[in-house]
């Protein structure tokens, strides 16, 4: 049965079940309906494929006695249309003498003929059926009216009105046009250095130049590990320029997971500073330190005309790692066609659009400059001829650093992680962290409640606010849509529909097709899926299959669990394995087991996500340890472990406490039961008294926002379950509390509470200090 966009592919069954439209099919039931019609004899019924790519089930009868009569056909599938479902009552209905068959007496598929589609004054004609469908697509899309081939599929796919083909323009293209059109416009602003568009490609070609020399071309793999700013912009185009792809490699990752990194993604150098430099594997990969003096009289030696380098719509754009459920991480190529496809389809359906007056418009960079987060807004900014500000490192979770810097630049649109903006907005104001014109939310579900909130006050900003969905390996994104008051409803608020060329599926574990408002997992197919994973064969076959409703392409299991509301767009459930989401980065409890159970005093392991307190969403080990580090001192098997982990995994996957145990809690079937795991006891520190009124108040703050009964004055910020999110509410409550101003960096260099009061007591208060609750109850 030959296969297509809404139809199951399969290669045989010894049984007569066939699939229309990703539905199952019993043509022995169908028939007996139409054999019931008293004025049939005969029925059969089978699945044709008359016109490419659109397979229907058509039923063929004799009339009884020879009867001669132009109604019978539409007759007998009315009465199908009455005793069954939508999708068994075939398209066509063909009158024969008799039903041809084969030497062996079976029925002779080949020779029933084709079906006649009659248009008749009650019936519209396939073509007349899908241009009307086409025009309400378009009109409850609010887009311009698709083509004939851009359909919702009855299999359970949904794609919206796309354009025939691909976009055949790069991302390097497209930023090439803006510079011709507008080279003297604002290109990147980070800090004190500001560059124009024709400025920063020609600092691209010139560093791509240098590439060449290099040895680096079309598939060559170069690591990218470079601060935020001007810089990484610079390189990221030469890499591409010069036929490359990019590998970001983030300075702050164990030495052991940059050269697993490197090794595994084959690639042939490294840009990086000659700070960088020193702290990344030596002697595996070539670093080529760009601050280095002599590399820069070199590289500005270079012409700064175009190379003319083509990238290939299938050539590796970039590769970037994620948690591996398997103990490592995996690398996934993205094509640039892919990429092409997203800047030339997301922008726009995200309200990242050119003003007639503002023109494209500023954009601010939140994330870090090499995630799917933060290449949304950076590849959006250089293809569409906009504003790019790369905000500084450390004012990223200062509430009110981002708010003075958006209103001060001017800045109109911004990508975030739910939880991010949540911990900014507690210090700054719901208003005080909007763009001025959109706000993309990404990386992780958002509490309805706060999203309420959040659109309350981007409604009385004029500041749109758009929920943007889709694995790294379907590169950045696939399914987004607005939201607003009406949306989000019932505690749930839904990620969207499918962007340009992507269709995407809710199937069961058969990869049968689910119903509307029925759970199941969901695929994608489309352009934009990723090459599959770097070196893995095998795991880029268990995620990366055949498409059952499609000719000869592929589609991603994404693992999450969503299903199609009334209003046909997706809502997200959960996910249907364990992994995680914690601050929007993306976490397989597998990975960091693997290396929790490397430890010779551990003998079992488990890692989840607890949230203890609301938004307080944690990941803590479970561990058994061995007999022989029972008796361990020094804090025993917890401590030893967790800095295993710090040594080994990036600073989001190391878990904030780590919980020994006598044995792991099972259901009855020998799963871990995860209801059973108590939550972790932060366990304080045998303290001093705070010294004065100021170390008190801090002391109280630590609790109140770590969720603790108490913490004293040597107790690490940190240690006892901090994070950047949560250090972003210490700052806005000492500032409220004691009436101080600390900066974000403070909490981090000082994280006890006596180092800390020590900092506070350096800045001038600008509000009255409260006193400690105690002393308030006693002068009562």
């Amino acid at each position: 049965m030959a296969a297509f966009d809404g139809e199951l592919e399969l290669p045989g069954r010894g049984d007569e079940q066939i699939q229309i439209r990703g539905f199952r099919v019993e043509p022995g039931e169908v028939e007996a309906v139409l054999a019931g019609h008293p004025a049939v004899a005969q029925a059969a019924v089978i699945a044709r494929e008359d016109t490419p790519g659109d397979e229907r089930l058509i039923g063929y009868i004799v009339p009884a006695g020879g009867a001669d009569d132009a109604e019978l056909p539409e007759r007998a599938r009315r009465c199908c249309a009455d005793k069954l479902p939508e999708y068994m009552v075939p398209s066509a209905v063909v009158v024969l003498d008799v039903l041809p068959l084969t030497a062996n007496g079976k029925l002779d598929r080949d020779a029933l003929p084709a079906p006649d589609y009659q248009v008749g004054p009650d019936r519209e004609s396939p073509d007349t059926r899908e241009e009307l469908l086409c025009q309400a697509f378009a009109e409850v899309l609010g887009l311009n009216r698709p083509e004939a081939g851009d359909h919702v599929s009855a299999a359970g796919g949904r794609s919206l009105p796309a354009p025939v083909s691909t976009p055949g323009v790069s991302v390097v293209e497209l930023f090439q046009e803006r510079v011709r059109r507008s080279p003297d416009a604002v290109a990147v602003v980070s800090q004190d250095e500001c560059v124009s568009y024709r400025e920063l490609d020609a600092r691209a070609n010139r560093l791509a130049r240098y590439l060449v020399a290099q040895g680096v071309g079309a598939e060559s793999v170069v690591g990218l590990c470079l601060p935020r700013g001007v810089e990484m912009v610079v390189a990221l185009l030469a890499v591409w320029k010069a036929g490359g792809a990019y590998l970001p490699v983030d300075p702050a990752l164990p030495a052991s997971r940059v050269a697993f990194m490197l090794a595994d993604a084959g690639a042939v150098l490294v840009l990086g500073t000659q700070e960088a430099a020193e702290d990344l594997p030596a002697g595996r990969v070539r670093v080529v330190a760009l601050d280095d003096p002599a590399v820069a009289v070199l590289v500005n030696g270079l012409p700064e005309g175009a190379l003319g380098v083509e990238a290939s719509g299938g050539g590796l754009a970039y590769v970037m790692y994620t948690s591996g459920s398997t103990g490592r991480p995996k690398g996934v190529g993205v094509t640039q066609e892919g990429l092409a496809n997203y800047v030339a389809s997301v922008p726009q359906v995200v309200g990242f659009r050119a003003d007639a007056v503002e023109g494209p418009g500023r954009f601010a960079l939140l994330q870090a400059p090499f995630t799917d987060l933060g290449n949304t807004v950076v590849f959006s900014t250089l293809a569409g001829g906009g504003e790019l500000h790369v905000l500084p490192a450390e004012s990223l979770t200062d509430a009110g650093a981002v708010a003075d810097y958006l209103v001060r630049c001017g800045i109109d649109f911004m990508k975030a992680v739910p939880s991010h903006l949540s911990a900014l907005s507690a210090g700054a104001g719901m208003k005080g962290v909007l763009p001025a014109r959109s706000l993309v939310l990404g990386g992780e579900a958002a509490s309805a409640v706060w999203l309420e909130e959040l659109l309350a006050a981007a409604g009385d900003a004029g500041c749109g606010v758009f929920n943007h969905y889709g694995p790294t390996e379907t590169t950045i994104g696939v399914v987004t849509t607005p939201l607003t008051r009406d949306n989000v409803t019932g505690g749930t608020a839904p990620i969207g529909k499918p962007i340009a060329n992507t269709r995407v599926y809710v199937l069961d574990e058969g990869l049968g097709v689910v119903p509307p408002g029925v759970a199941g997992e969901l695929y994608v197919a489309g352009v934009q899926l990723a090459r599959g994973y770097v070196g893995r064969a095998g795991l880029t076959a268990e995620r990366f299959l055949a498409c059952p409703f499609g000719s000869g392409e592929r589609m991603y299991r994404t693992g999450d669990r969503v299903r199609w509301t009334a209003a046909g767009e997706l809502e997200f459930l959960g996910r249907v394995d364990d992994q995680l989401k914690i601050r929007g980065f993306r976490i397989e409890p597998g990975e960091v087991e693997s290396v929790l159970a490397g430890h010779p005093s551990v003998a079992q392991v488990a890692v989840v996500a607890r949230e203890d307190a609301p938004g307080g969403q944690r990941l803590i080990a479970y561990i058994v340890p061995a007999d022989s580090a029972a008796d361990q001192g020094g804090g025993g098997p917890a401590s030893a472990v967790r800095q295993l982990c710090a040594d080994r995994l990036p600073e989001y996957m190391v878990p904030s406490a780590v919980v020994v145990m006598d044995a792991l809690p099972l259901t009855a079937n020998g799963k871990l039961d995860r209801r059973a795991l108590p939550a972790p006891e932060f366990r304080v520190k045998q303290s001093r008294r705070p010294a004065d009124e100021r170390e008190e108040l801090l002391c109280q703050v630590f609790a109140e926002v770590l969720g603790l009964e108490q913490v004293g004055v040597d107790d690490d910020f940190f240690v006892l379950g901090g994070h950047s999110l949560l250090a972003t509410r210490l700052v806005s409550r000492i500032r409220t509390v004691l009436g101080a101003e600390v900066e974000i960096r403070a909490v981090f260099q000082t994280p006890t509470v006596a180092e800390l009061a020590q900092q506070v007591g350096n800045r001038k208060s600008t509000r009255p200090a409260l006193r400690p609750m105690r002393e308030q109850e006693e002068s009562r």
